[in-house]
C-alpha cells in the first residue's frame, strides 16, 4: 500500500457470490454451449459489478471475486498447466472414485448436502511433466480487473489465488518420485510468477506470494508511473 495512510484499510479474501444471471453462463460454459466471445464479454460485465458493489460496500482493496475460475476457487489452476488427467469423479458415495475421511466419517451430512451444490471439482492427477500454460488466462484476468477497478474508481485491487498445496489437493502424484517434488515443481512453473502489462506510461505486474506449505496466497497489483524524465514512482495495491 501506498504510505502516509490515514486508517487501516478494508478488505476481504475468498470467492464471492455469482449473480444468477452469470452462474448460469458459466454452467452454459461448462457444457460447451457458450461461445468464447461471448464468456468474455459476459466475464467483463460481472467483474465490473462485483467490483463496483465493492467499492460501494466501502471495501478498499477490492478483487475480481475469482470469477474468471471455470474450475472452482482451488482447481482452476490445473487448467492453466500441463500433467494432469484425465477427470475422474469426485463422489462419496460407495463405490465412488473418490472418497475422503470426513465423508466416510459423516456420511448422512454429505448425502444431503451433495444434493445441493453444483461442483465442478473432481480428480485430476498428475501424470506427467507440470508445465504452466496460462498466461493468456493470466493476463486476461489482470486486465478484466484493472478495467473494472478504473471504472469503480478503486485505487487497490489484488486476485486471489490457490497456493500449491490447495490447487493439487485432488490431484495425487502420480509421476514425480516425491510428493515434495510434485509441490516444489508446480510452485517453481505457476506460482512465483511476474507478469508485465501493456498499459502505457504504467507498468504493472501480480506477483504471487505464498509458500510450498501454504494454503493461499495472493497477486499484489503494483502499479509504477514513468514520468516524462524517466523516472518512476508508484505503491504496491
Amino acid at each position: 500500500m501506498s504510505a502516509g495512510e490515514a486508517r487501516i484499510l478494508t478488505t476481504h479474501v475468498g470467492s464471492l457470490v455469482r449473480p444468477p444471471g452469470f452462474a448460469m453462463q458459466l454452467r452454459e460454459r461448462q457444457a460447451g454451449r457458450l461461445a468464447d466471445a461471448d464468456y468474455e464479454k459476459a466475464l467483463r460485465s460481472a467483474v465490473q459489478q462485483v467490483v463496483q458493489e465493492q467499492v460501494e460496500a466501502g471495501v478498499d482493496v477490492v478483487s475480481d471475486g475469482e470469477y474468471g475460475k471455470m474450475l472452482g476457487w482451488e482447481q482452476y489452476a490445473l487448467e492453466r498447466m500441463e500433467g494432469f488427467g484425465p477427470r475422474q469423479e469426485l463422489q462419496m458415495h460407495t463405490g465412488g472414485s473418490a472418497m475422503f475421511s470426513d465423508m466416510q466419517q459423516f456420511p448422512d451430512f454429505y448425502e444431503e448436502y451433495w444434493k445441493h451444490q453444483e461442483l465442478s471439482e473432481g480428480i485430476y492427477p498428475c501424470i506427467g511433466p507440470i508445465r504452466y500454460t496460462g498466461h493468456n488466462a493470466l493476463q486476461r484476468d489482470i486486465e478484466t480487473l484493472k478495467e473494472a477497478m478504473k471504472r469503480a474508481g478503486a485505487k487497490h485491487g489484488f486476485l486471489p489465488v490457490a497456493a500449491p498445496a490447495s490447487a493439487f489437493a485432488l490431484s495425487p502424484n502420480a509421476y514425480y518420485k516425491t510428493d515434495e517434488e510434485y509441490v516444489l515443481r508446480a510452485q517453481r512453473h505457476c506460482a512465483r510468477s511476474t507478469w508485465p502489462s501493456s498499459t502505457p506510461g504504467c507498468t504493472s505486474r501480480l506477483t504471487m506470494h505464498t509458500c510450498r506449505s501454504c494454503t493461499t496466497g495472493s497477486f499484489l497489483l503494483e502499479q509504477t508511473k514513468t514520468s516524462g524524465d524517466g523516472r518512476k514512482s508508484g505503491s504496491t495495491h
